[in-house]
């Protein structure tokens, strides 16, 4: 004996999206019993059970209401009960049996309405990207150049301003009264304690370019290799950096450190963060105890494969930053985007 399940089944799975919209997966079986067999020898009876199914997705708004119908069974039943031979004669049959006909029509209709009880909680842009510097240099912002302070009106003037300040030269009590053009900190040095050097303004912070290097023209199905590369002559302590991408022309393979890595004197920290669906690969570099690698070289290398042909599809960097020797900030500019040639096998 067995026992099985007959009417209506009803698979439900949602999922609402930030834009308030309801994505419903649907799944509709609906079964019965279409006929029943007897076996006469002995008397057991089997159904015979008749299923219909639907799947579909539909995208709804909160509160909106869609009609699923077309789940329609036509069953058509004739019983006779007739004397052999005689009741299969044309017209006259019908004098010796009795015949019954029963036709049945239904059909499902289904009624969707999703209802949003709580929608998800968006944040802030500024909370949900935020810079947080390097494992050995963390900061709240990004690499930027301090500009040098303007010095403070102190001490007196020498020269010309101190001979109008002498004796008879002016009336008493009087103030001195700067020449023009001279600076009112002249001839004087800052106080240092225990004779040490007076503190140097600050230096101006060298330019740091990085670079895209690949190939001009790619073929679907191709596996090509994007090097970002740092310039020579420039000592780095740590990088960082966005490569922008065009998801549906390429995908990220694997994100590996450049041959850079290998000119430092201690072990490097290498990060990598891909979003394939929003065409994004943040990469950041960084020397452990401030030390600064340079000679130039491959920062990054990135495996892309190319699944579709649609002419020309660039790639581009955006927010770089970047920092020599004892975090000492550097002037980073983005080079311009790349452009990659992807035709069709």
């Amino acid at each position: 004996m067995n026992y099985l399940d007959v009417g209506l089944k009803l698979e439900v799975e949602p999922n609402v999206h930030l834009d308030g919209d309801v994505a419903i997966k649907l799944n509709l079986e609906v079964s019965n019993i279409t006929n029943v067999v007897t076996q006469a020898a002995s008397g057991t009876r089997a159904y015979e059970i008749g299923t219909r199914t639907a799947q579909t997705v539909l995208r709804l708004k909160d509160g909106e209401t869609q009609i699923l119908a077309g789940l329609i069974q036509d069953d058509q039943r004739r019983d006779s009960t007739k004397i052999p031979a005689l009741g299969d004669i044309p017209i006259l049959g019908r004098l010796f049996g009795s015949q019954r006909d029963d036709g049945r029509k239904t059909e499902i209709v289904l009624s969707v309405t999703p209802r949003v009880v709580r929608n998800p909680q968006l944040y802030d842009v500024d909370t949900l990207e935020y810079w947080s510097g390097t494992e050995t240099g963390l900061r709240d912002g990004t690499i930027s150049l301090k500009g040098a302070g303007t010095s403070g009106v102190m001490g007196a003037q020498t020269g010309a301003a101190g001979a109008a300040g002498a004796p008879g030269a002016a009336g008493a009590g009087r103030p001195a009264v700067p020449a023009r053009g001279t600076g009112l900190l002249s001839g004087f040095a800052p106080r240092t304690q225990d004779g040490a050097a007076p503190p140097q303004a600050p230096s101006v912070a060298q330019p740091f370019n990085l670079s895209i290097q690949a190939p001009p023209q790619v073929k679907q199905g191709d596996k090509i290799s994007v090097l970002v590369s740092a310039p020579a002559g420039v000592g780095i302590s740590n990088v960082g950096f966005s490569l922008g991408f065009d998801p549906g022309v390429f995908k990220v393979l694997a994100v590996s450190e450049g041959d850079l890595v290998r000119k430092a004197s201690a072990p490097s920290n290498f990060s990598q963060d891909v979003d394939q669906g929003g065409g994004q690969v943040v990469i950041g570099l960084s020397e452990n105890g401030g030390s600064a690698v340079s000679g130039g070289g491959s920062v990054a290398v990135i495996q892309l494969e190319v699944v579709a042909a649609k002419g020309g599809s660039q790639l581009s960097l955006s927010r770089v930053s970047a920092a020599g020797a004892n975090d000492a900030p550097l002037t980073a500019n983005a080079p311009p985007p790349v452009i990659i040639n992807t035709v069709a096998q």
